[in-house]
């Protein structure tokens, strides 16, 4: 029984840590950014899915959903992306019904020089505090959850 308790208490106390670790490092990278670059977190989190998308491009509602986003949200978001010429939108050359995003040179470029921020807040306050050996048990302790990435993109917002 106290081996278990200890375990609770362990698990417990790693999700606290977790949970507060990612919101501060979040909170960090969305100032900066914001504060640097004038882009605000959803418009960054929108320009990385499309960057990492087949040919830089998605239909909205695959953008909505991939961000958890209400389609009003979305389009919120986009008109502003569109208006910095960031992204463009047309409608879908294959059915010709849908509307697709891309994301354009512009916008490449700006979420290139954004995620190499977050990249270095993320070396800064979270990576440079553990030794190389945590370093790389952290990576493997994550490398099972790569494998489970596409059933929790699936995980829509939607219930």
């Amino acid at each position: 029984m106290l081996h278990e308790d200890n375990t609770a208490l362990f698990r417990d106390t790693a999700w606290t840590v977790f949970t507060e670790v990612t919101m501060r490092l979040a909170f960090l990278r969305n100032t900066k950014i914001k504060n640097r670059l004038n882009l605000a977190p959803a418009e960054y989190e929108a320009l990385f899915v499309l960057y990492v998308a087949e040919n830089g491009s998605l239909r909205m509602g695959t953008l909505a959903d991939s961000l958890c986003f209400s389609p009003s949200r979305l389009s919120y978001v986009i008109t502003g992306l569109i208006e910095r010429g960031l992204v463009e939108k047309s409608i879908s050359k294959r059915d010709g019904r849908g509307y697709v995003a891309t994301i354009t040179a512009a916008g490449r470029k700006l979420w290139e020089e954004a995620n190499q921020m977050e990249r270095d807040l993320f070396n800064e306050y979270f990576f440079n505090v553990l030794s190389k050996g945590d370093q790389e048990r952290f990576a493997a302790m994550l490398a099972p959850f790569k494998t489970e990435l596409p059933t929790l993109r699936e995980v829509h917002h939607r219930y």
